[in-house]
């Protein structure tokens, strides 16, 4: 039993200093438990586009050694959220190479998608990691042209991981 005015508890996660400075909570986890886990496939020979809007911060990442292995750029601007993405996939992936690539209107989206569907895909560009949210462009139906974008994307052998959600206090896209 539960008292009623408790809705969450947990052990504290403690932080491991495995990979620069910080090191994500959640990778350990991962990292370590069946059936998520693969300790061998550290994303060694694999291009990650960390897809975003803001890269502030990055410079000190690639400089603490967080994220090691930038392939590309060193951007800036638009908050620190893709550099925290950044981070995360250099934790979960500590071999692969990471490729920021920064998109604030659907236009550099679709520039970002014409350079892989188009291109020949000039950065060699394996995984992408989207965690953004685009108003009014349906994920939960998969329907409107941002689906159809991955979709070609997809057709082209690189997988496409978007987040569920990014709106913040434990909330996600329901529809």
């Amino acid at each position: 039993d539960r008292a009623p005015e408790v809705a969450f508890a947990q052990l504290p996660w403690r932080s491991n200093d495995l990979i620069g400075p910080k090191y994500s909570e959640g990778a350990a986890q991962l990292r370590t438990g069946a059936p998520f886990s693969c300790l061998a496939a550290d994303g060694t020979g694999t291009v990650v586009a960390v897809l975003d809007g803001g890269f502030d911060g990055l410079d000190k990442s690639v400089a603490t050694g967080e994220v090691a292995n930038l392939l590309g750029p060193v951007l800036s601007g638009g908050g620190g959220h893709g550099t925290m993405c950044a981070e995360v996939v250099a934790d979960m992936a500590p071999g692969a190479l990471i490729f920021p690539f920064s998109a604030t209107t659907f236009a550099d989206l679709q520039y970002f998608i014409n350079q892989i569907t188009k291109k020949d895909n000039p950065n060699k560009i394996n995984v992408v990691s989207h965690s953004v949210i685009w108003l009014g462009h349906s994920f939960g139906r998969h329907d409107g042209k941002l689906c159809q974008m991955m979709d070609l994307v997809r057709a082209q052998g690189v997988a496409w991981v978007s987040a569920a959600g990014n709106s913040g206090n434990g909330e996600f896209y329901k529809a």
